[in-house]
């Protein structure tokens, strides 16, 4: 495997995000053992390599390394099994028909294959821009030190060739001190923008935000192709829509539905968006807590560093603040949460795909103008994004059922009321709530 370049390690200073410690064990560990995010002169840094680091911390390797299994989700949703999500909700092949999802829109196979997936997947071609490498690799960090957001632009094919590594120890640690970093340029810009300085962040927040830096939504900027987290007005699905109303950098949409001719909006993983708002957040719950809890392993109290479903071992992420519950409880609860999320979200994704329909049929068997189904398309445009923003999410709703199901429901309303504009354009039906 390679050896990391050096200016990985000043690539921070370039965007302003400091490299901050990790959040301290609740307990010591034991024998002597310090993990990677621990700063104890007792571990010397082992440097650049990722083969020393393996060999420094095993259990943390060997634990990484369980990401290479390919399972279903303990609760029947998500998972890390790649299959297109279109099979369990066709709506999907309505909704996206004119973007790249349309062709390949897959369950995620988790850290171990990031890079191998967005090198093979369906939705890049010749002309596809390198800014949607951004997240798949630690190598961010040198290739935003040497090229800056210029690399955004060029051809994502030119760096697949080079075969760079996928989500390993330096995406969230810096291999100098082993502390956590940020290492994703629009992260620490958007968080700039919402007025939040990452060098001030605490170590409890750094368990989040090495997480947010890939799994959150972004637009690419049609001028520059950079990477841009759509936060100006706030994280909920409302405020981003009306962010987006603005025209950011020009920027109007990602694609066109070509039946009804939306300009439609298009959600990626708004994870830690959706999580922001949701009670474990609210409680000081970080990221780190529920996905990456402390265990024993090799005598050792550690974090668990095999990414995966908490349903996977309960009694070390839900029961340690749940403790008056049992593992069927927490279980039970989230199999609860997510029928329901994922019942309301199948209801919203029909609802919207046929008022791409109805849309369609008045333009191809009315002569009306045009314009005059502008304000169904607006709608619909609304309804699309308030269901993407919880269909594209992982952990189906359970972030935070409320706004989901709150999201979902917007969605049907509004898909509901584009279909009535468009079968009666000249009447008030469509006006904007």
């Amino acid at each position: 495997m390679r050896a990391m370049d050096p200016i990985r390690i000043a690539i921070l200073a370039v965007f302003g995000a400091a490299l901050l410690p990790s959040c301290a064990p609740r307990t010591a560990a034991v024998a002597g053992r310090a993990g990677p995010e621990a700063t104890s002169s007792a571990t010397p840094a082992v440097g650049t390599d990722i083969d020393s680091w393996s060999k420094a911390y095993p259990t943390e390797a060997a634990m990484m390394a369980k990401s290479e299994k390919m399972l279903p989700s303990p609760s029947g949703y998500d998972g890390s099994v790649p299959v297109e999500k279109a099979i369990a909700q066709p709506e999907m092949g309505i909704n996206y028909k004119g973007s790249a999802y349309a062709a390949s829109f897959k369950e995620k196979r988790g850290h171990f294959y990031s890079w191998a997936d967005i090198s093979t997947t369906k939705r890049l071609n010749d002309k596809t821009p390198a800014s949607c490498i951004t997240c798949k690799t630690p190598d961010i960090a040198k290739v935003f030190g040497d090229r800056g957001w210029a690399y955004a632009a060029e051809p994502a094919m030119a760096y697949i060739k080079e075969k760079h590594p996928a989500i390993d120890c330096f995406s969230c640690h810096d291999p100098a001190t082993r502390r956590l970093r940020v290492i994703v340029p629009s992260f620490g810009e958007a968080m700039k923008v919402r007025g939040i300085d990452i060098s001030k962040a605490t170590p409890k927040d750094m368990e989040s935000y090495v997480c947010a830096q890939c799994h959150s939504t972004y637009f690419i900027d049609p001028r520059t192709d950079r990477v841009v987290p759509p936060w100006g007005k706030g994280l909920n699905p409302e405020a981003m829509y009306a962010y987006y109303a603005s025209r950011p950098s020009g920027f109007d949409k990602d694609f066109v539905q070509p039946d009804s001719g939306v300009a439609v909006l298009k959600a990626r993983h708004p994870d830690y968006e959706l999580f922001s708002g949701g009670v474990h957040a609210s409680a000081g719950v970080s990221c780190v807590d529920c996905h990456m809890p402390y265990v024993t392993a090799d005598g050792a109290r550690v974090r668990q560093h095999w990414v995966t479903s908490p349903l996977r071992d309960v009694g070390s992420s839900c029961l340690q603040c749940h403790r008056d519950k049992t593992e069927a409880w927490a279980k039970g609860r989230v199999k609860y949460i997510q029928d329901s999320v994922f019942s309301l979200q199948r209801i919203a994704g029909r609802a919207v795909a046929e008022a791409h329909g109805a849309i369609a049929a008045v333009s191809r068997e009315q002569a009306v103008p045009a314009s005059a189904l502008d304000p169904a398309r607006e709608l619909l445009r609304q309804a699309q994004w308030y269901w993407d923003y919880v269909a594209s999410a992982n952990s189906t709703g359970f972030h935070d059922p409320v706004q989901a199901e709150r999201s979902l429901a917007l969605s049907i309303d509004l898909a509901r009321r584009a279909e009535a504009s468009a079968r009666a354009p000249s009447s008030e039906i469509g006006s904007r709530p």
